[in-house]
């Protein structure tokens, strides 16, 4: 299935994508290069921690439950790698497959930008790199305070 004719001249962007299954590694990964965006797979926080102090990325979609480190502690130390750096801020949106009611603020107080439910659904993927690739408005997954 071809992505959406808007998806073309999207600019693109070096996505780390965490997440301890394979399937949604797969999934993500392949709506992504979609748009043309450059994909880095981890399986675990700790390996995207790692793969954050080499290298930089645009964008972080970082699952919530994963085996070694989980995407909430992930989140913190790639916020303080930041700190330390004092570069920019990378967003970090949160992938889960459970309903995050009363979790949002836990996941803000981790540093987390956002959140997308898992399944990944196409559309809100697409909207949320659209949105980053055009730096305009903020995506409209972003959490309310």
């Amino acid at each position: 299935k071809a992505a959406p004719a808007s998806m073309a001249t999207q600019r693109p962007l070096r996505i780390l994508v965490a997440d301890d299954s394979p399937v949604n590694q797969e999934v993500a990964k392949g709506l992504l290069e979609l748009c043309g965006h450059q994909v880095t797979l981890d399986d675990d926080g700790q390996q995207a921690v790692d793969h954050f102090e080499r290298a930089e990325f645009d964008l972080i979609l970082m699952d919530i439950e994963m085996p070694e480190l989980d995407g909430l502690a992930a989140t913190r130390r790639v916020r303080a790698i930041e700190a330390e750096r004092g570069g920019v801020r990378t967003p970090v949106i949160a992938l889960s497959a459970h309903a995050l009611v009363g979790f949002s603020a836990e996941c803000e107080e981790a540093g987390m930008d956002g959140y997308l439910a898992k399944p990944i659904r196409p559309d809100e993927l697409f909207d949320l790199t659209r949105s980053l690739a055009d730096q305009t408005a903020p995506p409209a997954i972003l959490m309310k305070s």
